[in-house]
Order: structure tokens, then sequence, then C-alpha cells
């Protein structure tokens, strides 16, 4: 997964005290992960324009994430014909831009299917059915907070990849 969702902010201890934003596997303490933040900075930027005009036909904001998803859809059919680890890169998480508010509430995640099938009768993408797997849909007016909806999903033994 390619991480575009870090806001400068998200570096600060305080900001990340108070928001409900996480990031599990990334270290923002680590002077790497500060480094390659800046290296990757002016593609974030780019790809976190927010529309002001929400009437105009034309929408700018996906002009660069969309290149980028052209880029990672190659690289993921290269791999796929041999030329590196197959299907280690499956897709971007990003921060919305359809408001500020909105870019503080979770994230955003794209994921481009390969142009395969898994069979003609199943007509899902191989590498995206055995990256995800499936419930049976739950009502989270079932469950007293997320918490605990998040807890019985994780232990749903009805979980099978497509």
């Amino acid at each position: 997964m390619i991480e575009l969702a870090v806001k400068p902010q998200d570096f600060s201890e305080r900001n990340r005290e108070l928001s409900r934003r996480t990031f599990d596997e990334i270290d923002l303490q680590s002077t790497g992960t500060k480094e390659a933040y800046l290296l990757w900075y002016p593609l974030i930027a780019a790809s976190s324009f927010i529309r002001t005009d929400k009437s105009d036909p034309f929408a700018p904001e996906y002009i660069v994430p969309q290149l980028l998803m052209q880029w990672v859809r190659n690289q993921t059919t290269r791999r796929r014909e041999g030329e590196g680890n197959r299907d280690k890169l499956i897709g971007i998480r990003y921060f919305s831009c359809a408001s500020e508010m909105a870019s503080e509430m979770g994230f955003n995640y794209v994921f481009p299917v390969s142009g395969r099938k898994i069979s003609p009768q199943k007509e899902y993408c191989p590498i995206l059915s055995k990256a995800f797997r499936l419930t049976v849909p739950h009502y989270i007016n079932e469950y007293r907070d997320i918490d605990e909806c998040e807890r019985a999903l994780v232990w749903d033994n009805g979980i099978d990849f497509i």
C-alpha cells in the first residue's frame, strides 16, 4: 500500500493524541520516515487538492491521483509478469479531499484491478480476491459501540476469501 494519508501535523505527538487516525505500521518519530515523507510530500500535496467550486464539472483534484493509480497498475502488471515480488503493491491509502473535515475523519483506499479474471464464471480480480477477506454484513446498531462491532468482526468465523 502506498501511504499518502500522512499529514504534516500527524508527526506532532499532541495531534496524534487528539486524532482518531492511526498509523500502526509507521513509526512517525523515525528519522527515516521523516526523510521519506519529505521526498513524497510533493506527491501527497498534489493529491490533496480540495476543489472550491463543487459545481464545476472538471475535477482537477483527480488528475494526479489518477496518474499515480496508472503507475500502480503498471507496477502490479509488471510484477505479475515476473519482474519482482508478485502482488506486493496493491493500492493507495489517502485522506479525503472532499473537505477539511472529511480529511480528518479517516482514510480513503484505492485498489486497481489487474484486468484479469479468476475464471470465466468469476469475474473477480485474482490479486484483490486474495487480498481481502469478507464477512456476512453486520448491522452496527446491534452493538454497544464501534469497538464491540470491530471485535465481533475480528472473531467472525464466517470470514472467507472470494
